[in-house]
């Protein structure tokens, strides 16, 4: 498919939503414009590999992180969100 017959495809599929799910797949396509916009600018700056990943991972939202923990790889149960036990 080329751009136009997908463009045509997504508003044909949207004319069959209700308002609600419309508006909430355009605050979704907002974001994601934003969100590229963002990357495209950490992209751009000439900086080393590892600091335009860390760019990219940061301003997309891929990136966290925890306290310092020495003793993670021995002890990482502990530090398990007790929520995830079923």
């Amino acid at each position: 498919m080329n751009r136009v017959e997908i463009e045509q495809a997504v508003l044909n599929e949207m004319h069959a939503l209700p308002l609600d799910k419309v508006e909430a797949t355009l605050k979704f396509v907002l974001s994601l414009k934003t969100a590229t916009k963002s990357v495209n600018m950490a992209v751009g700056n000439n900086q080393g590999e590892g600091k335009r990943v860390l760019g990219i991972l940061k301003v997309t939202g891929y990136l966290a992180s925890m306290p310092d923990t020495p003793d993670l790889s021995e002890n990482y149960k502990q530090y398990l969100d007790s929520g995830d036990k079923a």
